[in-house]
C-alpha cells in the first residue's frame, strides 16, 4: 500500500469506540462478550487456586490489544464487525498505521491469582486521565509496575485511544525516530515521553497516525521478515525426541536457500499419521554447509544434505501439537503449504499469526527478546507445600533458556546443568551475613608472615561478576544469570543485603536509567548487572509480607502461591480432605497457614501415612500443640482419629 492509498478511516472509528468504552467501565463482561462473539479466543483466567476460569474483567487498552493481535486483514474485519455491532460510523475501510499487539502478551495485567493491587482499576484510571490530559509521572511509573505492561506497550495503548495526540514508541518506530528524524527514542518518565512527542512535532507536521504508518513501512522495507513452513518426516528423523530434549537447533534446506534469512519466522510442521504444527521458531543464521548438529544421532535414514539453517524454537508444542484436524475449519490456514514433498515452503504472516494465536489459546507462551518477560526481583510467597521451590527451578530454567518450559524434569536438567555457573542456589538462615552474601575479610590461616586477612567474595558477588562479564562479551552475546534465595525471610535482610538493597532496583543496575555503584569493604567498586535475576521464596507460615522489611517489599515483585486442588497432568490425592482442612485453617488462622497440595501428591499417595507423618505434625506446630483444635480440624475433614494415642494419629476416612 502506497502512502497515497494508505487508509486512516479507522481514526474516527477509534474516536467513537473510545466513547463506548468510557461508558462501560461497569459493564466489562459485556466488553468481553463483544470480543468473544466475533470469534476472538484466549480469555482464560486463573483463580486463587490456580483453576482455569473465564476472564470477567478487562481494561480498555487490553480490549484494543485483542483486536490488533491479528494480521492486517483479520484485524480490519474484526474492527469493521465491532463498528457495525455498535452502530459506529464510519465503518473503517483501512487500518494503516495501527501497531500490532504482541499475540503472546495481549493483556496489560496478570492472571487473577496475581492481581493483588487493583491492576485493572489502575488501567481504567489511566484511560480516563489520558482522555482528560491528566497523566502524571507518578501515575505513569505506577502503571509500569503492573506485570504485563512496559513502556512500548503503554505508548501503543495510548495511541489506540487517541492516535492524534499520542505516538507509539516501539520496535518499528524507535529506529525510524533515531535514524530518520534524529530523535533519541529513550524515555523513563511520562514527562520525557511528552518531550519526544514535542520533538517529533518540531520535525514534521504529519499526524501521528500517518507517521506511525510511515515508520512501519520504512522499517518493514529495511528488514522485511519472511514466513516459512519447515516440514519434516518422522520416518526420517525423530523430531519428537529432538524437541522434547531441546536438541533441534537447525533445519535442512532444500529450497529457497537464498531467501531464508536471519529473523524470519518459521512454522515447524511434522508429517505422518499425527501430522501437525509441533513448534514455532525463528531463523538465527542463514543456510550454510554444516557438518555436525546436536541431534544428528536422531536421523533414522542417512541425511544426504548438509545445507542447514540455524533456528531457535520460540514455542515448543511437542507435548500438545496443533494437529491437521484442528485446522480444517480455519479459513486463514486453508492454503497452508503442508503435506507436499519437500522441507521448505513459503508461508504468510496471517498463517503464522493464526498458529501463534492457537498456541496462545493452548497456553503455550513464548518469551520475547525486546522486553523482559519476568521481573528482575521476584519472591514466591505462600504456605509450605505449595511448590515455591519447584517454581524457582522452573523460572530459573526459563530465564536461562529464554523460553517457556512446561516439563519440570527438563527444567531440573537445565537447572542442574547450570548450577554453580549461571545459577546459584542458597538458603538464608539466622546467621547468614553480608560477608557470606557479598564480600568480607577472612583470616588467612596459612599465611606465614603473621596474622593476615584476605578478601573473600560472597555468592552474590561471584555470580554478579560472571553476569557482568557476560553483558560485556560482544563475541558470545549476553546471557541471563539467576540467583535463587530459598527462605529469604529467615535472615536479617538489612544486614545481609546492605547497600545492595538499593542497587538491585532495575533502574539502578548496570544498564538501568540511573546506574549506581558502591564501594565494597575491599575498596572495590561494584555494580549489580542488569542480566542477573534474583528469585526468592518466602514461607508465610513463618512471617507475613506485612512484617517484611519495607525496603525489601518495595524492590521485589511478589507472586502468591497457595494450595491448588487441580493441576493439569498431575494427581492430587484426597482433594476433598485437603479442601476441608484448609477451610478450617483459613477460618481459624488465615490463608498463610494452609496445607500445600504437595503434601497430597507423589509419594504422599498413602493418605494415612502422609497425614500422620507430615500434615498432623504441621497442624500441631501451627496451633501450638493444641490437640483439641487439631482434632476438631481433622474430624471436620471426615478423618477417623485413633483413640488414646499420642501424638494424634488417624486411621482412615469416615
Amino acid at each position: 500500500m502506497s502512502e497515497e492509498t494508505a487508509n486512516y478511516s479507522w481514526v474516527e472509528t477509534h474516536r467513537e469506540l473510545v466513547k463506548y468504552l468510557a461508558k462501560n467501565q461497569n459493564n466489562q463482561k459485556e466488553m468481553i462478550a463483544l470480543l468473544k462473539n466475533l470469534g476472538i479466543s484466549a480469555f482464560n483466567d486463573r483463580d486463587a487456586d490456580g483453576n482455569i476460569i473465564d476472564l470477567e474483567e478487562i481494561d480498555p487498552f487490553t480490549f484494543f490489544c485483542y483486536i490488533y493481535k491479528f494480521g492486517s486483514q483479520k484485524r480490519l474485519a474484526y474492527l469493521q464487525q465491532i463498528a457495525e455491532c455498535l452502530k459506529i460510523q464510519p465503518v473503517p475501510t483501512g487500518e494503516s498505521g495501527i501497531p500490532s499487539a504482541n499475540a503472546q502478551k495481549v493483556w496489560l495485567f496478570p492472571y487473577k491469582v496475581k492481581r493483588i493491587n487493583n491492576e485493572i482499576s489502575r488501567l481504567w484510571q489511566l484511560f480516563f486521565d489520558a482522555l482528560d490530559d491528566n497523566i502524571s509521572d507518578e501515575q505513569f511509573e505506577d502503571i509500569l509496575k503492573i506485570r504485563g505492561t512496559g513502556k512500548a506497550k503503554i505508548t501503543e495503548a495510548l495511541f489506540y485511544i487517541n492516535p492524534e495526540k499520542y505516538f507509539p514508541i516501539d520496535a518499528p518506530t524507535k529506529p525510524y525516530l533515531k535514524e530518520k528524524l534524529g530523535i533519541n527514542p529513550q524515555f523513563d518518565s511520562y514527562t520525557e515521553y511528552l518531550g519526544i512527542l514535542k520533538k517529533i512535532r518540531e520535525k514534521t507536521e504529519k499526524p501521528f497516525y500517518e507517521l506511525s504508518y510511515e515508520a512501519w513501512k520504512w522499517n518493514s522495507e529495511r528488514s522485511k521478515i519472511s514466513y516459512w513452513v519447515f516440514q519434516g518426516n518422522p520416518d526420517a528423523f525423530d523430531f519428537e525426541t529432538a524437541l522434547t530434549n531441546d536438541l533441534l537447533d537447525d533445519w535442512t534446506v532444500t529450497a529457497h536457500k537464498e531467501k531464508i534469512k536471519k529473523g524470519d519466522k518459521v512454522i515447524i510442521w511434522i508429517t505422518g499419521k499425527n501430522s501437525g504444527c509441533y513448534a514455532l521458531a525463528e531463523v538465527t543464521q542463514e543456510a550454510r554447509i554444516k557438518e555436525k548438529s546436536p541431534a544428528d544421532h536422531l536421523w533414522k535414514t542417512e541425511n544426504q544434505n548438509r545445507l542447514r539453517a540455524d533456528i531457535k524454537i520460540t514455542h515448543n508444542l511437542v507435548s500438545n501439537p496443533i494437529t491437521k484436524e484442528m485446522l480444517e475449519n480455519i479459513d486463514e490456514l486453508s492454503d497452508l503449504k503442508i503435506g507436499n514433498q519437500g522441507t521448505n515452503f513459503s508461508a504468510t504472516e496471517d498463517e503464522y499469526l493464526t498458529l501463534l494465536e492457537l498456541a496462545d489459546a493452548m497456553n503455550v507462551k513464548g518469551l520475547t527478546d525486546d522486553e523482559t518477560a519476568y521481573p528482575l526481583n521476584t519472591i514466591f510467597y505462600g504456605p509450605p507445600g505449595t511448590g515455591k521451590t519447584c517454581n524457582t527451578i522452573l523460572r530459573a530454567a526459563q530465564l536461562i533458556e529464554n523460553r517457556i518450559i512446561t516439563d519440570y524434569k527438563e527444567a531440573q536438567r537445565i537447572f542442574n546443568k547450570n548450577l554453580g555457573d549461571r545459577i546459584e542456589f542458597i538458603t538464608f538462615h539466622q546467621n547468614y551475613s553480608y560477608e557470606d552474601f557479598i564480600q568480607g575479610l577472612r583470616p588467612d590461616v596459612n599465611h606465614s608472615g603473621g596474622l593476615a586477612f584476605e578478601r573473600k567474595d560472597g555468592v552474590f558477588k561471584r555470580i554478579a561478576d560472571r553476569a557482568l562479564k557476560s553483558m560485556n562479551d560482544e563475541k558470545n552475546g549476553q546471557k541471563n544469570y539467576v540467583i535463587v534465595i530459598d527462605e529469604i525471610n529467615r535472615a536479617n535482610i538489612s544486614r545481609v543485603f546492605g547497600e545492595l538493597i538499593t542497587l538491585i532496583e532495575p533502574d539502578k543496575r548496570s544498564h538501568g536509567a540511573i546506574p549506581l555503584q558502591c564501594t565494597l569493604p575491599s575498596g572495590e567498586k561494584f555494580v549489580v548487572p542488569s542480566n542477573l535475576y534474583v528469585i526468592a521464596t518466602m514461607n508465610t507460615a513463618d512471617k507475613s509480607i506485612a512484617l517484611l522489611d519495607i525496603a525489601l517489599r518495595r524492590r521485589f515483585e511478589f507472586e502468591p502461591m497457595y494450595p491448588l486442588y487441580e493441576i493439569e497432568g498431575h494427581e492430587i490425592h484426597a482433594v476433598d480432605v485437603l479442601k476441608k482442612i484448609n477451610k478450617c485453617i483459613r477460618e481459624l488462622k488465615g490463608h498463610d497457614f494452609q496445607i500445600g497440595h504437595a503434601y497430597f501428591m507423589g509419594n504422599h499417595s498413602d493418605l494415612i501415612e502422609g497425614m500422620n507423618k507430615k500434615v498432623i505434625p504441621l497442624l500441631l506446630e501451627y496451633f501450638m500443640n493444641d490437640e483439641k483444635e487439631v482434632k476438631g480440624i481433622l474430624e471436620s475433614a471426615g478423618l477417623v482419629l485413633e483413640n488414646d494415642v499420642y501424638p494424634i494419629r488417624i486411621s482412615g476416612l469416615k
